[in-house]
């Protein structure tokens, strides 16, 4: 395990007021893969190996409505899909 994994976890938004921005800030980022499934790529620049890989993807398909989240290294980007009208309540990684 590295020095990072075992503490990476996802905050979620907790904050209505913040709710409604970050909300409309994904809805706008992302776009329509399938019918009711859409797909967003975010920035995660603390990510730097697998076991970050494995820690970003895992914390984000236990979220509800998740249906896919697939992490590029090389980019430090991650391709989150999901389902439903309403897009995950995921506002960055943290590490802690």
């Amino acid at each position: 395990m590295s020095c990072c994994a075992q503490n990476a976890c996802f905050l979620l938004d907790e904050d209505p007021s913040l709710g409604c921005i970050a909300e409309q800030e994904m809805l706008l980022a992302s776009r329509v893969v399938a019918d009711g499934v859409r797909q967003v790529t975010l920035s995660v620049p603390a990510i730097h190996c697998g076991a970050c890989i494995r820690a970003v993807e895992d914390a984000l398909s236990d979220l509800p409505g998740i249906e896919a989240a697939r992490v590029n290294l090389s980019t430090r980007r991650v391709s989150v899909r999901w389902r439903g009208e309403r897009p995950p309540a995921i506002i960055k990684l943290w590490p802690r």
